[in-house]
């Protein structure tokens, strides 16, 4: 494969995927290899083959640009699109990547349901006694409308300490799965290089 194939195939990988300016400055860090190889009296097709696969590469460089903008303007649209930019690197990616992220995502979506039915059953016990209080409605024999609302109370308060929590939790386990896609990555390129 020549040049012009070469970049060709890496820039189509690349079009539409990351913006134009990244893409342009991908394509031209290339043609500077060729341009240094050929002055080390290489040939364009020994070049081209040590450079790697095209479409390889331009996946590897999509990774990269999506990791790069989850870290930069952080939603869970980037992450997924990141995460999903990376497992598409290579088969083993599915186990070491997707696997792990299912699995916090599916932790922290229990945690908050475990939040908001605490918040939600402690405002209820709360309104019940006040309204025991009321004479409005007669809830529990089991416990004193006073007790009841300090109960409703300190769950409700729990419920919103355990949502509180999972949202840091959350922001946590996002800029530590940035960390992990990159050097993720680094290792996928490394071991091309090898």
């Amino acid at each position: 494969m020549n040049q012009e194939e070469f970049l060709s195939r890496l820039g189509a990988g690349l079009k539409g995927r990351i913006p134009d300016p990244e893409r342009d400055e991908i394509l031209a860090d290339y043609r500077e290899h060729f341009r240094m190889g050929i002055m080390d009296d290489r040939t364009e097709e020994s070049i081209a083959l040590a450079l790697g696969d095209p479409e390889d590469l331009a996946r590897e460089w999509c990774a990269v640009s999506l990791v790069r903008t989850a870290e930069t303007h952080s939603s869970f649209r980037n992450m997924g699109r990141a995460i999903l930019a990376t497992i598409g690197l290579g088969l083993f990616n599915i186990i070491v990547v997707l696997i792990p992220a299912v699995i916090l995502l599916v932790m922290l979506i229990i945690l908050f349901l475990i939040g908001l039915a605490h918040a939600a059953g402690g405002f209820i016990l709360a309104i019940l006694s006040f309204a025991e209080i009321a004479g409005i409605h007669d809830t529990t024999e089991i416990l004193l409308p006073s007790a009841g609302i300090c109960i409703g109370i300190g769950v409700c308060a729990l419920g919103l300490l355990i949502i509180i929590a999972d949202g840091y939790c959350a922001r946590w386990i996002y800029l530590l799965a940035i960390r992990y896609l990159k050097w993720n990555i680094s290792v996928i390129r490394g071991r091309d290089k090898a």
